[in-house]
């Protein structure tokens, strides 16, 4: 006879539920939550126990009905709060996220998963030094610190240009966590960006030790190698990026600037076109091609992409820079100067010059 067959009280099947929880049956869980919450409709434990096996098996808008409901019995109890929160940033509504994760840290202010979540949430929302300060709170308080590490460093790297200070917090979250094949090429592409590409190299080959089948790590080795000069070895682990996942267009991306610094442009627009076809919208992959053609003096073609590139991406510098170079070889300095002027204006210092010698 099983134990769900003596449950009599609303406690019992609660703890039932929390049981079928811990072991992820989580259909199960929701059905003796469900009759606790019958037995007892004031049961506030049962409904966030439910809610979070709803938010564990992706039923969203189920999960924040049921967090409403335990809020409702209680306005000033925190849990509720974070879950829902969870959920709704799990729907991509992260404003609505934070809202539930600042009432939360009201009434629970040290609480780790509602400082480290809304972190995330800010992050999203491109708020990286608010997130950064939250990440320094969940530091203090979190029980899986490795994991604030990580979102810290991956924070300063990939959006604050902070790399060396991002490389600190990946060695602090390996150390903590262990050697994983995603933290090794995190801290990889960090160290790319500061320039320590030896040191970065053997962080892609101890990602793909890990994981042989790690598609961004032969990506972003294949940057590497590319910076180095090492246009080969670029091409080669693009290659083997492609063999694992035909469709990724980082790789065709990559592949064609390795192609341009061997000087096969047509190679190279070849790969910027297949970046573009499973990428359509990536104003970097326009702007890249319309070199290529540009250095094969299609200069037309050149202009085309360059105007793809800052349609999709209206403040995209390079393309206006770009065009502007373009536009001059064509004796039209008119467009050329207003190009100019436009990446001067979005951050372009070397348009001056240009400036200077043709649009006086």
């Amino acid at each position: 006879m099983s134990i769900a067959s003596h449950a009599q009280t609303a406690e019992d099947f609660y703890n039932i539920g929390k049981e079928n929880t811990r072991k992820g049956l989580y259909d199960a869980a929701i059905k003796n939550y469900t009759k606790s919450i019958a037995l007892d409709h004031n049961n506030i434990n049962a409904y966030v126990g439910r809610g979070a096996s709803r938010l564990l098996i992706q039923d969203y808008t189920g999960a924040i009905a049921d967090f409403d409901q335990a809020i409702d019995i209680d306005r000033l109890y925190y849990l509720p709060y974070a879950d829902r929160g969870l959920a709704r940033y799990e729907m991509r509504n992260y404003r609505g996220a934070i809202t539930d994760f600042d009432t939360a840290l009201m009434f629970h202010p040290t609480y780790p998963p509602a400082l480290l979540n809304r972190a995330i949430s800010r992050m999203h929302l491109k708020r990286y030094t608010a997130a950064l300060q939250d990440l320094d709170s969940a530091l203090l308080y979190h029980p899986q610190p490795g994991l604030v590490y990580t979102y810290r460093g991956r924070i300063k790297d990939h959006y604050l240009d902070l790399h060396v200070s991002a490389v600190s917090d990946f060695d602090q979250a390996l150390n903590l966590l262990g050697p994983s094949a995603s933290l090794l090429a995190e801290r990889g592409g960090a160290l790319t960006s500061t320039g320590a590409y030896r040191r970065a190299i053997a962080d892609f080959d101890a990602a793909l030790s890990l994981d042989p089948a790690f598609v961004a790590a032969y990506i972003d080795r294949s940057d590497c190698r590319h910076r180095m000069g090492d246009y080969r070895g670029s091409i080669a682990d693009c290659n083997a990026a492609l063999a694992l996942d035909s469709t990724e267009h980082i790789a065709y991306h990559n592949r064609g600037n390795a192609k341009d610094s061997l000087g096969d442009h047509l190679g190279a627009i070849a790969d910027y076109t297949l970046a573009i076809h499973f990428d359509p919208e990536s104003a970097s992959d326009y702007c890249a091609r319309g070199r290529s053609k540009a250095m094969l003096k299609d200069l037309r073609g050149a202009l085309a992409d360059f105007g793809a590139a800052i349609k999709i991406e209206p403040a995209y510098s390079y393309a206006y820079y770009d065009r502007a170079l373009t536009n001059i070889r064509m004796k039209q300095n008119g467009g050329g100067c207003d190009d100019l002027h436009k990446a001067l204006e979005l951050g372009r210092t070397e348009a001056q010059v240009l400036l200077d010698k043709y649009c006086k």
